[in-house]
């Protein structure tokens, strides 16, 4: 294995849902949510991506720490909703947690109206401390952030941002690009999903 498989830290592992899927994932809850919940103790983050209305589950957000990239992968590959090829697409970034919480330490009084998962990509580049010092100190301020990483490469260069934020689609892409101004790193690709915190329904 290369330095970079073995590499322990935070993962993000995003799953986007195959068409038409639906009834086969009902089917699959109590799986997906038993396996999950076996990792607890290791997710920074996890909940499902929604249509805007609310309605439709269209994919999986979970943040894990783990003791290498390949042990990030095979969490996502035997995931059940993976094994029944349930998942269009399926990607592990190397993450790198800003707020230096979990979203169970970042939890509201009451459940907010509306939660926003934001995508953003760049070009790689090497980020500064004084950027990412920035990135920490504002991010942490902010209630409304329930994640905030920088996305990183095998080789630890900066290749974008992942962030869900207690706050509809504008005013969540306005905060990101509020944060982009403030350390100098910039994207013209940033991806709008809604998105709501997971676990076993109670």
């Amino acid at each position: 294995m290369t330095p970079q498989q073995t590499q322990s830290g935070d993962y993000l592992v995003l799953e986007k849902d195959a068409a038409e899927v639906e009834d086969n994932l009902m089917r699959l809850v109590s799986a997906h949510w038993d396996y999950i919940d076996r990792f607890a103790s290791q997710l920074v983050a996890r909940g499902p991506l929604l249509s805007s209305d609310g309605q439709r589950h269209m994919g999986s957000v979970h943040i894990i720490t783990s003791a290498s990239l390949l042990d990030a992968q095979r969490f996502a590959k035997e995931e059940p909703y993976y094994q029944a090829n349930l998942y269009s697409s399926v990607t592990v970034t190397r993450f790198r947690n800003l707020l230096r919480q979990t979203m169970w330490e970042r939890a509201p009084s009451v459940p907010p109206e509306y939660s926003t998962f934001m995508l953003a990509n760049w070009p790689i580049r090497s980020c500064t401390a004084k950027q990412i010092e920035r990135l920490q100190t504002a991010g942490s301020a902010n209630r409304s952030w329930v994640f905030l990483g920088l996305l990183l490469s095998t080789d630890d260069k900066c290749i974008g941002i992942a962030a869900a934020a207690d706050l509809k689609p504008e005013a969540a892409e306005s905060k990101l690009r509020e944060l982009f101004e403030l350390s100098e790193l910039y994207s013209d690709s940033i991806e709008l999903s809604r998105w709501q915190r997971g676990g076993r329904q109670k």
